[in-house]
């Protein structure tokens, strides 16, 4: 990776998409502000198109067992809320799953 202005931990990862495990409808979310640090919680329906690119793992509590139950995402697209686009989102590990793809999503 050569983009000197990418920022790990904060910039999403382009070419690595975080998709809802099949059979989930209705996907429970934190949401917050790229900005901001006030999350709060979003039913976000998946039947609607959703995308997430890939920021980071996610532990609430870093100093005591770690087990990273979250993906750290950043909503790319989100049909059915386009407001949220371009926020922040945190998604359970158990509901979800990474993979690879070498286009840039829409948004």
């Amino acid at each position: 990776m050569e983009d000197k202005t990418f920022r790990f931990g904060i910039d999403p990862f382009s070419y690595l998409k975080v998709i809802p495990k099949e059979g989930i409808e209705k996907l429970r979310v934190m949401i917050c502000r790229p900005d901001d640090h006030k999350w709060e919680p979003l039913d976000m329906e998946v039947s609607s198109k959703v995308e997430f690119l890939f920021i980071d793992f996610f532990e609430w509590d870093r100093y005591s067992y770690v087990s990273y139950p979250y993906f750290q995402v950043k909503i790319a697209r989100y049909d059915k809320n386009p407001n949220v686009v371009g926020w922040n989102a945190l998604v359970e590990t158990i509901n979800g799953m990474v993979f690879f793809s070498p286009s840039v999503p829409s948004s």
